[in-house]
């Protein structure tokens, strides 16, 4: 996981006539802008807007099913872009942050790897906490699905991880995951289900075996 730890501050200049007083203002209010600052330039004419941008660090999803192409009455689950959310748990418009971001219409802005499955009201109340702790981990997160508000799920680079209900444990399971590293040189990562940790003193796998049936291992790390 990327972890931004310095926000973006620019200096925009423009000489009168080229955008209006009230357009500036609007520009400033863009859910993508976290704070803005117009002031009045005498010489040369002008004015100077100052703009901390929200930098955006996980990509929310939403999903909901559809009739998948060319299979008529079977349904599919389809992923869709909600928006974006920055460290502190603010939701920005994907169109508000690709405008406030891009120099010109053809260009695209650039967005975080870490995706979020779920809606604002299961992640806001936790997610200064998850995120913070996710953050300074050293393990690679890719993505956090939070439509379970019982169990957060976490797709790693050692595979799923289901972490239980989010609490003051947290710091304490993402530090069990990260020494279970030699977890793939000990078990087949195809075989391996899901990690378990939603209690971190009795860490265990879910294994496939040979016949896909699930069974659970107890792992020490």
């Amino acid at each position: 996981m990327r972890l931004y730890d310095r926000e973006s501050v620019y200096l925009i200049r423009s000489r009168y006539g080229k955008f209006s007083h009230l357009e500036l203002l609007g520009f400033a209010k863009q859910p993508a802008i976290a704070h803005a600052n117009v002031t009045r330039r005498l010489l040369p004419p002008g004015l100077i807007i100052e703009v901390e941008e929200r930098i955006p660090v996980a990509i929310l999803q939403g999903s909901h099913l559809e009739n998948r192409q060319g299979k008529s009455g079977s349904e599919g689950e389809v992923e869709k872009i909600l928006g974006l959310i920055d460290a502190s748990g603010v939701l920005i418009p994907l169109e508000s942050y690709s405008s406030a971001n891009t120099s010109s219409p053809n260009t695209k802005a650039k967005l975080p790897s870490l995706k979020v499955i779920g809606s604002p009201e299961q992640y806001r109340d936790f997610w200064g906490q998850v995120y913070q702790t996710l953050s300074h981990s050293s393990l690679k997160i890719t993505e956090i699905d939070w439509r379970n508000p019982d169990n957060l799920i976490l797709k790693t680079e050692l595979g799923k991880v289901h972490l239980g209900t989010p609490n003051s444990q947290l710091p304490e399971k993402i530090k069990v995951l990260v020494q279970m590293r030699q977890l793939p040189a000990e078990v087949n990562p195809s075989q391996i289900d899901y990690i378990d940790l939603k209690n971190p003193d009795t860490p265990m796998i879910q294994i496939l075996n040979s016949t896909n049936a699930l069974k659970k291992r107890r792992f020490n790390p």
